[in-house]
This record gives structure tokens, C-alpha cells and sequence, in this order.
């Protein structure tokens, strides 16, 4: 397979954004969202033939090397049996894999937060995980779903409800074993308790697909759809960027909860409101890796037939997997089209 990406490009541009965004905080807590997998991450490494499976680590353990790591876990997910494609494995087997490979990359983590629970009825599938966490010698910390979870002031009450968790790290990395395990959540809870205590914390996303500035249709932003068509995700050109940048919709949903919570508070939220678009919460500098954009079309149309093929051959055992069939299938006929 020829190298279409160059990894060391791609880390001079992402640490030199990591490390300018990170300063002036004099003291106060950065919350960094991890976009997509921080270990292991095959589906990067298949579109982008040269990145390393590793390279968001390798990049937050340069720029944040004293940073402490949260992996935030849906109770949702747990309960539904939800299961990881990449790996063959149910999520909660997914999570203890993501523990143990963090552990074994000796990390600073020892932290776990069971996100999106009804406290007044944990299921039975839920308490028998966070006692197999536990034993591994994490802590766990147990969030409730917030009934208004929304861009509007009854969010407000949900976030009070939920407990504030006091770091020791300057830096807190939050991580997850998918898309929709409550990342943004978790960051977005910390913010409003950092500012009620009179803080200014500073939040970012270290995101890497889609790809801000490369056009919407190119198929290796195609090919991230293609990868969480269970989830229903889409690219859409962010507005309040001119339309100029690609976000997908629940980093803008997330754009207007932080709006939300930054309007509550005068000069503490100054950092947030430097946001002025979802894309501009993102750190996404994968375009200056790309050092042949044949080779990086080639492999992401490659996986696009791939999803659509598994998509296909999933749901022909379960009619509940139409939805996904069909987002693949749409992207199969799209790069069909454009040959």
C-alpha cells in the first residue's frame, strides 16, 4: 500500500495548535475532548495509509505529558449490548480492552464515568460493570441523564445534578470506547462547576474526522459517515463559519450547549466565548499530513465498500439496521456517481 499521509507533518501542525490554544490559562484547568479513538485507531490508519495507530496519544503525551485521562462509558450503550465493529467486541469488552491498552501505555488514568444513567433504577447489567471496574482499580463516578439535555436555560438543573469531579491534573483528557459515550458531556458538566467555584477552565476538541477544511463530499470525510452510520451522524457545513468549514451535527448541537453555559457566567467564560463556531472548538490539522490525495481517495472509497458491504450483509439478519444500510448505500451510489 503507498503512504498517502505523513504522520511527523501532521504532529508539528497539531502539537503547534495544541500547545498556543493551551496557553494563558494562568492555572486553570484545560478539558480536552478526544474526537474518535485514541489508541488502536484502524479506521484512521485504513483511509490514511502512513498514520500511526497511536498518533493522537503520541501528540497529547508531548504537548499535556502530566495530564490525567477520564473514560467516560454510556450507560445506554452498556444496556443495549452495543457492539464495536472494528474489534468484534460488545462495549463494555470494548472498555476494558481501551483500559487495559491505556494501562499498558502506562497512563495517567484511574478515573471511569458511567454517563446517561437513571440513578432510581440502575439494571442489573450496569451495577455488574462498574464492579468488574472497580476490581481493575479504577474509581468509578456515576452521572445521570440529564432530562434537558437541550440549548436553553432548563439544561442548567441537569448540570447542578451532577457531581463535580476535582481533578488534580492541569489537563484532563477525556477519552471513550465510542461515538455517543457523553465526552462532551462529561467537559460540559466540569465547565459549569469550574466557573461556579469562580475558575476560568478552557475547553478543546482534538478531532480528526471530518476533516474542517476539506470539502464535505471528498470521500474521506464521506468515509467517516460511512463509519458511524449506526449513529446516524452527518457532515454539515458549519454556518457560523460562513459555511467554509465541515462539522457534523452533535459538534453543532454541542456548540450551542456551550453557548449555554457560557452566557451564565461574566469573565470566567471569557475562554469559551473565544468559540465562535463548532468547528473552532476543534483541533484538526490532518489535512497537513496528506501528502497524496489519490492514494487517501483511493482507501477511503475502499472503505466505503466496505461499510456498505458489512452494512448489507447486517441488515439481512436485523431489519433494525435498515437506517445505516441505507446511509451506506446513499455514499456507495454518491462515489459511484462521481467516478
Amino acid at each position: 500500500m503507498q503512504c498517502g499521509f505523513d504522520s511527523e507533518k501532521y504532529k508539528k501542525s497539531q502539537k503547534q495548535a495544541l500547545l498556543k490554544r493551551a496557553s494563558g490559562r494562568n492555572g486553570d484547568r484545560l478539558y480536552i475532548e478526544v474526537g474518535g479513538k485514541i489508541i488502536d485507531d484502524n479506521h484512521a490508519t485504513r483511509v490514511l495509509p502512513g498514520y500511526r495507530k497511536d498518533l493522537k496519544l503520541e501528540v497529547i503525551n508531548e504537548v499535556f505529558p502530566n495530564a490525567e485521562i477520564v473514560c467516560g462509558v454510556s450507560a445506554r450503550d452498556i444496556e443495549a449490548g452495543r457492539e464495536r465493529v472494528d474489534f468484534g467486541l460488545s462495549y463494555d469488552e470494548e472498555v476494558f480492552r481501551l483500559l487495559d491498552g491505556l494501562k499498558a501505555r502506562k497512563q495517567n488514568i484511574d478515573k471511569v464515568i458511567i454517563t446517561r444513567l437513571d440513578l432510581q433504577h440502575i439494571s442489573k447489567r450496569v451495577r455488574e460493570f462498574k464492579k468488574a471496574i472497580e476490581a481493575r482499580g479504577f474509581k468509578v463516578y456515576l452521572f445521570p441523564e440529564n432530562p434537558h439535555y437541550r440549548p436553553d436555560e432548563k439544561l442548567i438543573p441537569g448540570l447542578d445534578a451532577t457531581p463535580f469531579i476535582d481533578f488534580k491534573a492541569r489537563e484532563v483528557v477525556v477519552t471513550a470506547p465510542g461515538a455517543g459515550s457523553g465526552k462532551f458531556g462529561i467537559c460540559l458538566t466540569q465547565l459549569y462547576h469550574e466557573m461556579k467555584n469562580g475558575h476560568r477552565p478552557k475547553y478543546l476538541k482534538i478531532e480528526t474526522f471530518p476533516v474542517h477544511n476539506m470539502p464535505i463530499d471528498h470521500p474521506l470525510n464521506s468515509a467517516y459517515v460511512a463509519s458511524c452510520a449506526d449513529l446516524g451522524d452527518k457532515n454539515i457545513p458549519d454556518e457560523n463559519d460562513a459555511g467554509r468549514a465541515v462539522s457534523y451535527n452533535r459538534d453543532l448541537e454541542n456548540f450551542k450547549l456551550l453557548q449555554v453555559v457560557a452566557a451564565k457566567f461574566g469573565h470566567h467564560a471569557d475562554h469559551l466565548r473565544e468559540y465562535v463556531s463548532a468547528t473552532s472548538m476543534g483541533v484538526n490539522f490532518i489535512r497537513d499530513g496528506i501528502v497524496d490525495d489519490d492514494v487517501i481517495r483511493l482507501e477511503s472509497s475502499a472503505e466505503i465498500a466496505r461499510r456498505f458491504m458489512r452494512s448489507k450483509r447486517e441488515y439481512r439478519s436485523d431489519a433494525a439496521k435498515k437506517e445505516a444500510y441505507l446511509i451506506c448505500r446513499r455514499l456507495m451510489r454518491e462515489l459511484t456517481d462521481a467516478a
